[in-house]
């Protein structure tokens, strides 16, 4: 899976009977984080070259 929308989420939330928006804020938090801590992290993982070619910059 390489993408997830917030409906898809919110979907899945539905489903598992959790409530929508902590699901969502906590989507989207960890995306923040991630796409802070990455561009310096990155670096510092042993990735593949097939990684390193399919990665998109975010």
């Amino acid at each position: 899976m390489a993408e997830l929308t917030l409906e898809e989420l919110s979907y899945l939330a539905a489903k598992a009977k959790l409530p929508e928006k902590l699901v969502l804020d906590t989507a989207k938090e960890t995306v923040a984080s991630f796409r802070d801590i990455w561009p310096r992290e990155r670096n510092n993982l042993t990735l593949s070259k097939e990684v390193w070619a399919r990665w998109t910059p975010i």
